[in-house]
């Protein structure tokens, strides 16, 4: 999938990893994935392009610093929950970026 749709696709699983059942995410990293998602959202609900690109920015740096987070000494989620998360929303970020520069 491509467009908005994609990069929402992508999300709506990110958070439900199998490598992350059984625990508790730091609320730094719920925090920026419900905000990107919410950018995106809004991304996609407006009419105006420049508004869109703008947004849609935004949500890729939003969940880059998310990306970024997942690895920080304060994530207190197991190594391979890490990866899983930080490889979701790195790739996120970057069907994000790529959305934005094409609109």
């Amino acid at each position: 999938m491509t467009g908005f749709t994609g990069v929402v696709c992508l999300l709506d699983g990110g958070l439900h990893a199998p490598a992350c059942v059984g625990q508790q995410l730091p609320p730094t990293i719920t925090a920026g994935y419900a905000q990107g998602r919410t950018l995106l959202g809004n991304a996609a609900q407006s009419g105006r392009v420049k508004q869109r690109r703008r947004l849609v920015a935004k949500a890729s740096k939003v969940l880059q610093a998310a990306a970024q987070r997942v690895t920080g000494k304060h994530a207190h989620i197991s190594v391979d929950c890490a990866r899983s998360l930080g490889a979701t929303l790195q790739e996120a970020a970057g069907r994000a970026a790529q959305l934005a520069a094409a609109l």
